[in-house]
């Protein structure tokens, strides 16, 4: 069975360095490849990594002259994956993901074996922080749940261009958020529910696992409608327009060191939000309209 590791890059080489060198390790008899999409750099790490691993034919490297955002640059490193390598597994991941599990792809692949009918699986992805962070949802949210959030996204977005108060709200929503993903992590940590496995979730974005049940079907990974952010929430509404089957395999396990986000507006904190609120709201709209529409017809 022929699996292929995609990883999307952009411009932090040491942390692609990590999570390529821990897929190196991989002690499987199954043949193992590994894709990286350059995300136009631009700082020339992509080159750099291209020209270190040179040696190795089984890493590949697609260098992107723009970045194309999260969709669409996992999309590359997918089809390269089907349609060239002609693998059977597709396992679409951040560059600051590290799979230390050496037996990794050999329990992926019995895994996939033993649920034909699924066709994409999550792994529990553990954050340097310790917080499991899939599943990312247990059901999509109504109609009336998005436009509130659509509401409050765009109110972040009028309110995040005011001075000195945008800094303040900053402040208080780091805190806000810091406490609502520590309740959440505590639930699941004192019910054990990252222990389970489970079906039909909605799976995190940061290692999403792509079955032939998938991939013989579908010439995406994400659909391609946004640029980054809440991509998951559109997949989701497509699996189930699909009938797609999911499952969250706990026995799966990858570290997520969280730092591709922070990359993106070096260490300012309020640049940062103002980034992901416009991105945000691009992206909810996307999935409202594309519900209302309900049609997910796509190319890339």
């Amino acid at each position: 069975m022929k699996i292929a590791y995609v990883i999307l890059h952009y411009q932090n080489k040491e942390i692609t360095i990590k999570a390529i060198n821990c897929l190196l390790k991989q002690g499987s008899v199954h043949e193992v490849y590994i894709v990286v999409v350059d995300n136009a750099s631009g700082n020339g790490s992509g080159k750099e990594l291209l020209k270190l691993y040179s040696s190795n034919d089984n890493i590949i490297f697609l260098l992107n002259e723009i970045n194309v955002g999260f969709a669409k640059g996992n999309n590359i490193g997918y089809q390269y994956a089907k349609n060239i390598l002609n693998v059977d597994i597709i396992v679409a991941m951040n560059n600051d993901v590290y799979i230390n599990d050496s037996d990794f792809s050999k329990k992926l692949a019995k895994i996939v074996n033993d649920n034909k009918n699924i066709a994409l699986i999550g792994p529990d992805i553990l954050s340097y922080k310790g917080e499991h962070q899939n599943p990312l949802e247990f059901d999509a949210k109504s109609n009336i749940q998005m436009i509130v959030w659509i509401i409050k996204v765009v109110a972040l977005r009028i309110l995040f261009s005011v001075p000195v108060l945008n800094k303040l709200i900053c402040n208080q929503l780091n805190k806000r958020e810091k406490n609502i993903l520590q309740k959440k992590n505590d639930k699941m940590m004192k019910n054990k529910e990252y222990n389970f496995t489970k079906y039909n979730v909605m799976l995190h974005g940061a290692c999403v696992i792509y079955t032939p049940t998938w991939t013989k079907k579908e010439n995406m990974a994400f659909l391609p409608y946004t640029f980054m952010f809440a991509e998951e929430y559109l997949m989701y509404d497509y699996i189930q327009f699909k009938q797609y089957k999911t499952l969250y395999e706990p026995t799966l396990s990858v570290e997520h060191e969280d730092g591709a986000t922070q990359q993106v507006q070096a260490n300012n904190a309020v640049k940062k939000r103002k980034f992901f609120y416009k991105n945000e709201m691009y992206s909810l709209i996307q999935i409202f309209c594309h519900r209302i529409r309900g049609k997910y017809e796509y190319s890339n």
